[in-house]
Protein backbone atom coordinates (compact mmCIF):
# COMPACT_ATOMS: atom_id res chain seq x y z
CA UNK A 1 0.00 0.00 0.00
CA UNK A 2 1.34 3.42 -0.97
CA UNK A 3 0.51 6.23 1.48
CA UNK A 4 1.35 9.90 0.94
CA UNK A 5 1.69 12.02 4.08
CA UNK A 6 1.49 15.81 3.92
CA UNK A 7 2.59 17.84 6.91
CA UNK A 8 3.39 21.38 8.03
CA UNK A 9 1.79 23.23 5.13
CA UNK A 10 1.30 26.29 7.40
CA UNK A 11 -1.23 27.92 5.03
CA UNK A 12 1.13 27.86 2.01
CA UNK A 13 -1.48 27.19 -0.67
CA UNK A 14 0.95 27.41 -3.60
CA UNK A 15 3.27 24.79 -2.11
CA UNK A 16 0.35 22.55 -1.23
CA UNK A 17 -0.95 22.77 -4.81
CA UNK A 18 2.45 21.75 -6.18
CA UNK A 19 2.73 18.89 -3.68
CA UNK A 20 -0.75 17.63 -4.55
CA UNK A 21 0.21 17.59 -8.24
CA UNK A 22 3.30 15.52 -7.41
CA UNK A 23 1.27 13.18 -5.22
CA UNK A 24 -1.32 12.70 -7.98
CA UNK A 25 1.45 11.62 -10.36
CA UNK A 26 2.55 8.98 -7.84
CA UNK A 27 -1.01 7.57 -7.52
CA UNK A 28 -0.95 6.63 -3.82
CA UNK A 29 -3.62 4.46 -2.26
CA UNK A 30 -4.19 7.04 0.46
CA UNK A 31 -3.26 10.66 1.20
CA UNK A 32 -3.33 11.90 4.79
CA UNK A 33 -2.21 15.02 6.62
CA UNK A 34 -0.12 15.08 9.79
CA UNK A 35 -1.28 18.46 11.11
CA UNK A 36 -0.22 22.10 10.93
CA UNK A 37 -2.02 22.49 7.63
CA UNK A 38 -3.31 25.95 8.44
CA UNK A 39 -1.57 28.29 10.78
CA UNK A 40 -0.26 31.61 11.79
CA UNK A 41 2.44 31.96 9.19
CA UNK A 42 2.92 34.83 6.77
CA UNK A 43 1.21 32.89 3.99
CA UNK A 44 -2.25 34.23 3.18
CA UNK A 45 -3.82 30.94 2.05
CA UNK A 46 -5.17 29.43 5.28
CA UNK A 47 -8.78 29.17 4.11
CA UNK A 48 -7.71 28.02 0.63
CA UNK A 49 -5.60 25.24 2.18
CA UNK A 50 -8.49 24.26 4.46
CA UNK A 51 -10.91 24.17 1.52
CA UNK A 52 -8.72 22.14 -0.84
CA UNK A 53 -8.02 19.52 1.83
CA UNK A 54 -11.75 19.14 2.42
CA UNK A 55 -12.65 19.26 -1.28
CA UNK A 56 -10.17 16.44 -1.94
CA UNK A 57 -11.37 14.60 1.19
CA UNK A 58 -7.86 14.35 2.64
CA UNK A 59 -8.11 13.39 6.31
CA UNK A 60 -5.71 15.15 8.64
CA UNK A 61 -5.04 15.39 12.34
CA UNK A 62 -5.22 18.36 14.64
CA UNK A 63 -1.85 20.11 14.74
CA UNK A 64 -0.62 22.74 17.15
CA UNK A 65 -1.32 25.47 14.57
CA UNK A 66 -4.96 24.42 14.35
CA UNK A 67 -5.04 24.31 18.16
CA UNK A 68 -3.83 27.92 18.30
CA UNK A 69 -6.67 29.01 16.04
CA UNK A 70 -9.14 27.13 18.25
CA UNK A 71 -7.62 28.81 21.30
CA UNK A 72 -8.51 32.17 19.80
CA UNK A 73 -12.18 31.15 19.88
CA UNK A 74 -12.05 29.62 23.35
CA UNK A 75 -13.92 31.96 25.74
CA UNK A 76 -11.60 30.84 28.55
CA UNK A 77 -8.41 31.77 26.68
CA UNK A 78 -6.17 34.56 27.85
CA UNK A 79 -7.47 37.96 26.63
CA UNK A 80 -3.86 38.77 25.74
CA UNK A 81 -4.18 36.23 22.91
CA UNK A 82 -7.07 38.19 21.40
CA UNK A 83 -5.75 41.70 21.96
CA UNK A 84 -1.96 41.70 21.90
CA UNK A 85 0.00 43.03 18.96
CA UNK A 86 2.28 40.02 19.36
CA UNK A 87 -0.58 37.71 18.34
CA UNK A 88 -1.91 39.76 15.41
CA UNK A 89 -1.01 37.06 12.82
CA UNK A 90 -3.00 34.52 14.85
CA UNK A 91 -5.91 36.96 15.23
CA UNK A 92 -5.92 37.58 11.48
CA UNK A 93 -5.82 33.87 10.58
CA UNK A 94 -8.48 32.89 13.10
CA UNK A 95 -10.92 35.53 11.84
CA UNK A 96 -10.68 34.19 8.28
CA UNK A 97 -12.45 30.95 9.16
CA UNK A 98 -16.22 30.56 9.15
CA UNK A 99 -18.08 29.32 12.20
CA UNK A 100 -18.66 26.03 10.34
CA UNK A 101 -14.93 25.62 9.64
CA UNK A 102 -14.08 26.28 13.29
CA UNK A 103 -16.61 23.64 14.36
CA UNK A 104 -15.04 21.18 11.89
CA UNK A 105 -11.59 22.07 13.21
CA UNK A 106 -12.73 21.28 16.75
CA UNK A 107 -13.44 17.67 15.81
CA UNK A 108 -10.22 16.99 13.90
CA UNK A 109 -8.81 13.69 15.14
CA UNK A 110 -5.65 13.41 17.22
CA UNK A 111 -4.45 10.39 15.26
CA UNK A 112 -5.23 8.36 12.16
CA UNK A 113 -5.48 4.59 12.33
CA UNK A 114 -5.63 2.07 9.50
CA UNK A 115 -6.87 -1.42 10.31
CA UNK A 116 -6.11 -0.98 14.01
CA UNK A 117 -2.61 0.47 13.58
CA UNK A 118 -1.84 4.10 14.30
CA UNK A 119 -0.54 5.78 11.16
CA UNK A 120 -0.33 9.40 12.29
CA UNK A 121 0.02 9.90 16.05
CA UNK A 122 -0.01 13.35 17.54
CA UNK A 123 1.12 12.47 21.04
CA UNK A 124 4.20 14.66 20.49
CA UNK A 125 2.60 17.26 22.73
CA UNK A 126 0.25 17.33 25.66
CA UNK A 127 -3.33 17.60 24.37
CA UNK A 128 -5.28 20.65 25.41
CA UNK A 129 -8.88 20.36 26.60
CA UNK A 130 -10.30 21.18 23.17
CA UNK A 131 -13.72 19.52 22.68
CA UNK A 132 -13.27 16.30 20.77
CA UNK A 133 -9.50 16.04 21.29
CA UNK A 134 -9.67 12.32 22.06
CA UNK A 135 -11.22 11.47 18.71
CA UNK A 136 -9.52 9.14 16.27
CA UNK A 137 -10.04 8.89 12.55
CA UNK A 138 -10.31 5.20 11.82
CA UNK A 139 -9.81 3.94 8.28
CA UNK A 140 -10.32 0.38 7.15
CA UNK A 141 -10.13 -1.38 3.82
CA UNK A 142 -11.98 -0.63 1.65
CA UNK A 143 -11.59 2.99 2.68
CA UNK A 144 -14.41 3.84 5.04
CA UNK A 145 -13.87 6.71 7.41
CA UNK A 146 -15.46 7.28 10.75
CA UNK A 147 -14.57 9.46 13.70
CA UNK A 148 -14.60 7.73 17.07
Amino acid sequence: MKIAVITDVHSNFHSLSAILDDIAAEKPDLVVGAGDMVGCSAYPGAVDVWNILHDKEIPFVLGNEEERILSFYNPMSDPYLKNSVQFMPLQYRARQFSVNSIEMMRILPMNIMIDGRTLIPTDRRKPTPTPGWRRKLVLSCPWTWCIR
